[in-house]
């Protein structure tokens, strides 16, 4: 047999070698877990955060039929009071009329078989009370009913409002006015102005313009200009 005396001090020592490195062990397993959870909540938390607080652009006022909302390629089902995010994708159906109503107080109606896109919205605050708004509505098919509300005057000044409706062959650019448009028949716009002045400008050649004022009417068919204003015709 083989007797082997250890020290007390040397038996100390050995002890603590081999419990250091399993302390060492667990302090780095310790740190890498803290640190994957700071990851985690950093890129994860925010957008949750935001997806429960945010109050969107605005919201469904009224709904009358089927309306559904295209939002990252998901189709979702809305009713009234549906909160609608910027990029959203808004889709009627047959016998469906729907109003839209924007956090700046603009609004629009949308009917049967309508396809619109809210490619942009942002709302700046200015001073107390003043904002510039700016907004995008792509209009793909079908009739809508517009009514962009004008920047009240304060002391602290006026806000700018910049907005745009397009279609396959026009841009609109609205400021403060109300109205139709229609684009029923792919490649044919009509626009009737109700108040104010709209100016529509054709894709096709962005140098020809009409600016059209209150009681009148224009329409864009292909890729020609927009045609002279003129009163609205019975038949729209």
């Amino acid at each position: 047999a083989l007797n082997i005396v250890i020290h007390p001090i040397q038996r100390k020592n050995m002890i603590a070698c081999i419990y250091i490195p399993n302390r060492r062990s667990s302090f780095f397993k310790l740190i890498r877990l803290i640190l994957l959870y700071l990851c985690f909540a950093t890129f994860v938390f925010p957008f949750s955060c935001f997806a429960q607080t945010s109050e969107g652009i605005g919201k469904l006022t009224n709904v009358i039929g089927k309306v559904e909302v295209i939002r990252s390629g998901k189709t979702l089902t809305a009713e009234k009071d549906f909160v609608l995010q910027e990029i959203d994708e808004v889709v009627t159906f047959d016998k469906t009329a729907i109003k839209i109503t924007f956090n700046d107080g603009s609004n629009l109606m949308a009917f049967q078989n309508a396809r619109l896109k809210l490619a942009e919205y942002k709302v700046k605050a200015k001073a107390e009370n003043v904002n510039d708004v700016k907004s995008a509505i792509d209009i793909v098919k079908g009739k809508v009913r517009f009514f962009v509300k004008p920047q009240e005057e304060n002391e602290s000044g006026t806000g700018k409002t910049d907005a745009k409706f397009k279609t396959s062959n026009s841009v609109m650019g609205i400021r403060g006015t109300s109205g139709f448009i229609d684009e029923s028949v792919p490649g044919n716009t009509q626009i009737v102005v109700t108040t104010g002045t709209v100016q529509v400008t054709s894709i096709a050649d962005p140098s020809k313009s009409v600016l059209v004022p209150a009681n009148l009417f224009t329409e864009v068919v292909g890729n020609k200009a927009p045609k002279i204003t003129k009163t609205v015709p019975p038949a729209v």
